[in-house]
Formats: C-alpha cells, sequence, structure tokens
C-alpha cells in the first residue's frame, strides 16, 4: 500500500533520518499496520456496546490548598543541568 517514494516523503515532514536501505523495510511494516487498521474497520460491530471502564469505588481526592513551593536552590539541585539560575534544557527547535 504505501511505496518507498512515500516513506521517504513522511520521514522529511517528520524529520525522521532514514538511510536508503531502510526505506523498503518501513514501508513494508507501515503496509502491515495500515492492513491491520483496514482489519479492524471491516469487522461488524452493529449492535454492539461500547465498552467503558468501570469507574473506581470512590475516588480520594485531596483538598486543593495552597502551599509552599520548592525553593529555586533545591529544584536546581534536582536539575540535569543548571545555568545562571535556570534549568538547562537541550534545543528542540532549530532556527531557520
Amino acid at each position: 500500500m504505501i511505496d518507498v517514494e512515500q516513506v521517504a516523503r513522511l520521514a522529511d515532514a517528520a524529520r525522521i533520518e532514514l538511510e536508503p536501505a531502510a526505506l523498503p523495510q518501513a514501508a513494508a511494516e507501515l503496509s502491515a499496520m495500515l492492513a491491520f487498521a483496514a482489519t479492524l474497520l471491516a469487522v461488524d460491530v452493529a449492535g454492539v456496546e461500547e465498552w467503558e471502564p468501570p469507574l473506581p469505588p470512590a475516588r480520594a481526592l485531596r483538598d486543593d490548598v495552597p502551599r509552599p513551593s520548592l525553593p529555586r536552590e533545591a529544584a536546581l539541585a534536582l536539575a540535569p543541568a543548571a545555568h545562571e539560575g535556570y534549568v538547562r534544557v537541550p534545543r528542540t527547535v532549530d532556527e531557520g
């Protein structure tokens, strides 16, 4: 169902690097997933009630009461990296 060119376009749109040698396997796996989804869509569920998970016996929620927050120094001590009073995280958005 999905060919190698479509996988390459999808990978590019999702910013996923795939080696050219991996494209045929990815196409086969994606095609298998879509075929399985099509099988599920073909199942006749007319007259079957939608399943709903049972509710827990009682939900014990605590009152929402303001309380002091964690001191900045303590929070920064838990961070994997900190810089000038802030948690340092990896860049996630490319510029350009």
